[in-house]
């Protein structure tokens, strides 16, 4: 057996599964099915609040739920689940492909880790497919990053990581979607907990974003990605690097010429650093984004609009903004296929970006039918888990070289 297979199928079986389904029929299939595809743990409950219950008795890497059910829907349960659970969450359910797209969007809107859907009548392909993606967002230990309220870290607890530098970065490759090659990456933040674990950046970040605390973790994470970035250069590797960057740190206008000199020390030119922001920063800071943004295009920098069609800016103010990069949010890809809805808004921000002169790219790719139809409309790359999760340096560095084998 294949030492990456073995791999998938070892992380497969750590999973602990619940299943919330109405239908006994259907419920005992699904758990057929997850036991025989190498499941260890197959929880289930027949309703909504027996699946809360069951949450709040113990802890849970996927939970996959019915959307049509009596009395609790699936949409309502996740919403409630979202306080109990911090792991996976897909829906099983054979609901009309614009309702199930509209469940979708909610879930991403409301912050849930929605790693897909099942159709009825169940296909087993479909589950282990599933089951390989919510293994991919566990982390390396086996464990799932813990999901906790970001009220839950009080800021004397972030400042002591930030002195004992327990954030590090992870890096998500982005691929050019016409000829599959890795141009650049995404850095994204996680902090190394000494007792809860790894915990993902929504647990931390907007506590963070309220004080300097974002500007320190900010600084910490572009050095450590600028060596690595210098790594791979030497080992034949030439990509770009994103990082996201607030609002509050644009605001220090010593910020351009400090990470000029930053990436000339690294040996790293300029234009292979781009700078991300969410366009609901953008709106709400206009004036310092316009600025701050003009300074940094100015100096060679590239600066993006991150997660492009769920926030609320008007066309004239991302006309007006020196931007170099549109980065479509992935709730408009996640079921893109079948949900004609969203096919012509896609079309419409592709064609935004043509006339912006603004490259594209799509967050949250994990199937192949979503690639190609991207890429049919014009989006030139892509990042998500159908091409990478986010991995350590090291661990990047090991795929670059599987990748260039």
């Amino acid at each position: 057996m294949p030492a990456t297979y073995s791999s998938a199928a070892q992380a497969v079986h750590l999973l602990r599964v619940l299943i919330v389904e109405d239908d006994p029929i259907q419920l005992a299939l699904l758990k057929a099915m997850l036991l025989d595809s190498g499941v260890r743990l197959v929880a289930e409950a027949v309703d909504g609040q027996g699946g809360l219950d069951r949450l709040a008795d113990g802890r849970f890497d996927l939970v996959i739920t019915d959307l049509r059910m009596d009395g609790m829907d699936g949409v309502e349960f996740l919403s409630r689940a979202l306080a109990l659970h911090g792991g996976a969450f897909a829906f099983s359910s054979a609901v009309e492909p614009d309702v199930l797209a509209s469940a979708e969007s909610i879930a991403h809107l409301q912050g849930a880790s929605l790693i897909g859907a099942l159709g009825k009548p169940l296909q087993i392909g479909e589950l282990q497919a599933l089951l390989r993606r919510a293994a991919a967002a566990c982390a390396p230990s086996g464990q799932p990053e813990r999901q906790r309220p970001a009220q839950a870290w009080p800021l004397s607890a972030l400042a002591t990581a930030l002195e004992w530098r327990q954030f590090f970065p992870v890096y998500q490759p982005k691929l050019d979607l016409n000829n599959g090659e890795v141009t650049g990456v995404e850095v994204l933040a996680r902090w190394r907990h000494p007792t809860a674990g790894l915990i993902a950046p929504a647990q931390f970040i907007a506590t963070m974003e309220q004080t300097e605390l974002i500007d320190v973790l900010f600084r910490q994470l572009l050095r450590q990605a600028l060596a690595d970035l210098a790594s791979w250069e030497a080992q034949g590797q030439q990509l770009s690097l994103a990082i996201n960057i607030a609002p509050r740190t644009l605001e220090d206008r010593s910020l351009p010429e400090r990470l000029v000199q930053q990436v000339r020390e690294a040996g790293i030119a300029p234009e292979r650093i781009s700078f991300e922001l969410t366009e609901t920063a953008i709106s709400r800071h206009p004036a310092t984004v316009l600025e701050s943004v003009t300074r940094l295009r100015l100096r060679g920098f590239q600066v993006a609009v991150d997660d492009f069609g769920v926030g609320y800016s008007s066309l004239a103010l991302l006309s007006a903004l020196p931007f170099s990069e549109l980065k479509i949010d992935r709730s408009f890809i996640a079921g893109m296929p079948l949900n004609g809805k969203v096919m012509p808004i896609l079309e419409s921000i592709m064609r935004l970006a043509k006339e912006l002169g603004l490259r594209t790219v799509a967050e949250g790719i994990e199937t192949g039918a979503e690639r190609d139809f991207l890429r049919a409309l014009g989006c030139e790359a892509g990042q998500g888990f159908l091409f990478g999760k986010p991995m350590n340096g090291p661990c990047l560095a090991a795929w670059l070289a599987s990748r260039r084998a």
